[in-house]
């Protein structure tokens, strides 16, 4: 985005330049681990997907994208890795939410706006088993220099379901104490969707008026940050609580039944099939930074309910339903507790070091007649020390070793793993346009509980799903290299990577028939050596600028290719991404006004796994206007925002509605306000 000032703006600005908060590159997080590709995510791009997904949002970044089921519910993939291959670390703690299916998606604020980088490849040595295939980490937010009160208050409406969103921050901060609180509420309807049929089972199913029926859904998120500065230290502490609730389209749950289609003349309402989460979350980080040294140690609390409702079926023809709760499917709350410090000690200005260890402990009830998962514990603790050596102006050396060790029992197994991983990696810079980043490490994942002992139908994937509880530890070895060209108007960035697995843990069809009538193969939980490769190439260039006018035009490009091979079948791994691209220009015809158009290229995905159906591909066209208005001592913001301008029926690989050929949402406008404040304390 083109940021140009009038003479008397910039004259203003100057005197202000001792708000600036500059934070030291040798302490930042992202640092540890520089020989990586480590992506920060820009706050333009946050402002103008404001009130999507998390991984909505991520999507746009290179070598990113979203699973999803429905309008509401995303989880990242990063490099054709997704589900717990990825971690997402909130405040130096682990967001604990996707433990019992890969169709759970996050629980987080779509409004927050706090400081977000994206690892993108094998981070397993600082953040842990479910680090193999990146990390979403979203930081503590930035304090606010000097007395003052602040905050901000966002519109939202989408029209492809008619959402109604709102949330509002205020905080305030005094000398050495500042707090924050955000509130978020967002209603949406049955979502719009580009066909009048689907088919499941081989079953035509109609879409009435081209909505799926009962996919309603409301979310509350609450958050409140507290945090004190000493000469020495910074406390961190925050509770938040998310709720949502959504419904299932009925054609896709249980067994096809074209009457559970027929519209029942409200698109609000959230009939069974639903799901029901709410997720309690609270920590506290305290940080040392003494003259050579800094020592953090965080903790946290999470309490994470999930109820999946749905008239009483079952695929056991002899089954009745319960005498209590008889319409709840699923039932599972799982309590999490989490305990993380880190000793980074700093030598010369050349040669640093870093220590740590993390330990969890979590608790998991099941209930419901499906009985999907049993009661299970899990404990699991490692630790790590890594290394960074300036050996030059040009040249940064990294390396780092770590152990783990990991229980999981229920009253039927226990397993014990262990397990361990190391990297080395160099960042060369040799002058301010060009810079290479070379990585090589060994990471690893514990099995999940899912991959250990499902035993069901798991209607979130449309299949009986069934764990082996004698999987090892999922072991990888990877590299990437990442080269980046900056000039004055110009940017380039071509990261190539691959990894080797030694025992990839997916699922597959077994080819033996569930006992359970209309309900399919067996798909059995099982591990084969598999290899990951591709690339992702991001461009940007300023292909003209009147400074004078205020006036720019600036072309974009991204794209992404992972190529996956299942060497025991044969064949891609599951819910493998297909080649991607995104082309767009941004022009600044006046100062506050932007305006994009960007097209959205998705190739046919034929490279599948087995019982898995190829995808075809894509073309969308996308476009925005952003205009940005002052506001006392602050910048405002509206926008306007056309997805698949054109309605196209697209099928996302990534989705598993794609499995019951239920394509994405269709033309979707949206219109945000950002309205923001800022008040200074005499």
């Amino acid at each position: 985005m083109t940021v140009c000032l009038p003479a008397q703006v910039a004259d203003s600005l100057l005197l202000r330049l001792g708000d600036i908060n500059v934070v030291a590159s040798k302490r930042h997080p992202a640092n540890a681990i520089h020989s990586q590709t480590v992506l920060l995510l820009d706050s333009d791009i946050v402002q103008l997907h404001k009130g999507q997904t998390l991984a909505g949002v991520l999507e746009n970044l290179p070598g990113v994208q979203a699973m999803t089921i429905g309008a509401g519910t995303a989880k990242p993939v990063i490099r054709g890795m997704g589900f717990n291959r990825i971690a997402v670390v909130d405040n130096c703690i682990k967001h604990e939410a996707q433990q019992w299916g890969s169709d759970h998606g996050l629980e987080i604020d779509p409004f927050r706006t706090d400081p977000i980088h994206i690892i993108k490849g094998p981070a397993s040595l600082i953040y842990g088993s479910d680090a193999m295939g990146g990390v979403v980490v979203i930081e503590p937010p930035l304090l606010h220099e000097g007395k003052c009160v602040y905050g901000e208050a966002n519109l939202l409406g989408k029209s492809v379901n008619y959402t109604a969103a709102a949330s509002a921050m205020v905080g305030m901060r005094l000398d050495k104490w500042a707090w924050r609180v955000r509130y978020t509420e967002q209603h949406y309807a049955d979502y719009a969707v580009p066909v009048d049929t689907i088919t499941y089972l081989s079953y035509r199913m109609p879409v009435m008026n081209r909505r799926l029926k009962n996919t309603a859904g409301m979310e509350r998120d609450a958050i409140a940050h507290l945090s004190y500065t000493g000469q020495q230290c910074r406390l961190d502490g925050g509770v938040s609580f998310v709720q949502q609730k959504a419904g299932f389209f009925p054609g896709a749950h249980g067994i096809p039944d074209i009457a559970k289609v027929i519209p029942d003349g409200n698109i609000w309402n959230i009939d069974l099939p639903r799901n029901h989460v709410c997720h309690l979350r609270t920590w506290v980080n305290q940080k040392w930074t003494l003259e050579s040294q800094t020592i953090t140690v965080s903790a946290a609390y999470q309490r994470n309910h999930r109820q999946e409702e749905s008239l009483f079926h079952s695929h056991d023809p002899l089954a009745v339903p319960p005498a209590k709760l008889p319409d709840l499917e699923l039932d599972f709350l799982l309590h999490t507790g989490s305990l993380a410090g880190s000793w980074k000690m700093y030598h010369s200005e050349r040669f640093r070091q870093q220590a740590g260890l993390d330990a969890q402990y979590q608790h998991n009830t099941s209930g419901g007649y499906a009985r999907l998962l049993p009661n299970y514990q899990r404990i699991t603790a490692g630790v790590y020390w890594m290394s960074e050596w300036n050996i030059s102006r040009q040249v940064l050396f990294t390396a780092g070793i770590r152990g783990d060790i990991g229980m999981f029992s229920t009253s039927d197994i226990s397993q014990l793993l262990g397990n361990g991983s190391g990297s080395v990696g160099v960042h060369y810079t040799p002058n301010r346009h060009h810079s290479l980043k070379a990585h090589v490490g060994r990471s690893f994942r514990l099995p999940t509980a899912m991959e250990l002992t499902a035993n069901g139908i798991h209607h979130g994937s449309f299949r009986h799903e069934q764990g082996d509880p004698n999987l090892k530890s999922e072991q990888g070895w990877q590299a990437d290299i990442e080269y980046n060209l900056q000039t004055e108007r110009f940017q380039l960035s071509i990261s190539p990577f691959m990894t080797y697995f030694t025992n990839y843990i997916y699922m597959q069809a077994s080819g033996n028939w569930s006992p359970y009538p209309d309900a399919g193969q067996i798909y059995l939980y099982t591990q084969a050596p598999a290899l990951f490769a591709g690339s992702e190439l991001s461009l940007r260039g300023r292909l003209a600028q009147d400074y004078t006018a205020c006036q720019a035009l600036d072309l974009y490009a991204n794209a992404e290719y992972v190529y996956t091979y299942n060497i025991t079948s044969h064949t891609a791994t599951p819910f493998s991404p297909p080649a991607s691209a995104r082309v767009g220009v941004e022009w600044t015809p006046v100062m506050p006004l932007e305006i994009g158009v960007e097209t959205q290229l998705v190739a046919p995905q034929n490279r599948v796994a087995h019982s898995e159906l190829p995808t075809p591909g894509a073309v969308l066209l996308h476009a925005h206007i952003v205009w940005n208005f002052p506001i006392a001592s602050r910048t405002g913001s509206l926008t306007l925002r056309a997805e698949n301008l054109l309605d196209t029926k697209y099928l996302n690989h990534m989705s598993y509605y794609r499995q019951v050929d239920i394509p994405e949402p269709g033309r979707n406008i949206v219109l945000s306000l950002t309205i923001p404040f800022h008040v200074t304390i005499q």
